[in-house]
This record gives C-alpha cells, sequence and structure tokens, in this order.
C-alpha cells in the first residue's frame, strides 16, 4: 500500500504536469491547478516530517 506522503509526492507531480500542459486555460484555472500543486507539496512536507 501507497505511504501518505508518496501519494502527495505523486499528486503534486501530477499537477505540475497538467500545469505545464495548461498553458492554454483561462488563467483563472491555471492558478487553480497551481495553487492545488503548491498545497499537495506543503502536505508531502508535512506528512514527511510527521513520520
Amino acid at each position: 500500500m501507497l505511504r501518505i506522503d508518496q501519494l502527495a509526492d505523486d499528486l503534486s507531480g501530477a499537477l505540475g504536469t497538467l500545469a505545464l500542459e495548461s498553458k492554454p486555460l483561462i488563467p483563472e484555472r491555471r492558478a487553480l491547478i497551481e495553487q492545488a500543486r503548491v498545497q499537495a507539496d506543503v502536505f508531502s512536507s508535512v506528512t514527511v516530517q510527521s513520520l
């Protein structure tokens, strides 16, 4: 079973890829994707520190 920190890291990577591919999207959607990516990065960092 995947650990929560690995899942958060995978989510961050997927959102980073999505952000790179989202150039044709409107700025508001791009901003939401970037915000979700940053939150996943923070969550990953917090879960790693709490292990």
